[in-house]
């Protein structure tokens, strides 16, 4: 007997209606949690785009060349007569550590010289104002 009025309970005609408030409580509750991640990750985005400061933990003193190659192997591209400026050596080091086709940035063409004595005959050196430029490239891509 105490089960049954137990149930009873259940069915008053204002528990379902609590039941469903509740309910709908909790996924409006949720919902606004999931707007207010999106906002905050719009909201990062939005200041990272507009240039301002955002706190993303980061190793002091990180230098991606120093991670790549090392003072020895510097030296001795230097010796192969790689200039010594600090631009000369990144692009040293993103051609050594690329696997192809890599865009160096070689305004004044100091590294140029270096380049085509280390690799010889095996490199095709083109300038985007060569004539036939964009050819020699898709062959490139054909055949790589």
């Amino acid at each position: 007997m105490q089960h049954k009025s137990q149930v009873g309970t259940r069915h008053k005609p204002g528990c379902l209606n609590h039941c469903l408030f509740e309910r709908a409580t909790a996924e409006k509750i949720r919902c606004q949690e999931e707007v207010n991640r999106t906002n905050k990750t719009i909201e990062l985005a939005n200041r990272l785009v507009k240039g301002l400061e955002v706190l993303i933990p980061m190793t002091e003193g990180l230098d991606p060349v120093s991670m790549l190659t090392d003072d020895t192997t510097i030296a001795k591209w230097n010796n192969e007569g790689l200039p010594s400026d600090t631009m000369s050596t990144q692009n040293a080091t993103i051609l050594t550590n690329c696997e192809c086709w890599p865009l160096l940035i070689d305004p004044q063409l100091q590294g140029l010289k270096w380049i085509k004595s280390r690799y010889g005959s095996d490199l095709k050196v083109i300038q985007f104002s060569q004539k036939g430029c964009r050819i020699i490239r898709v062959q490139a891509w054909i055949y790589h």
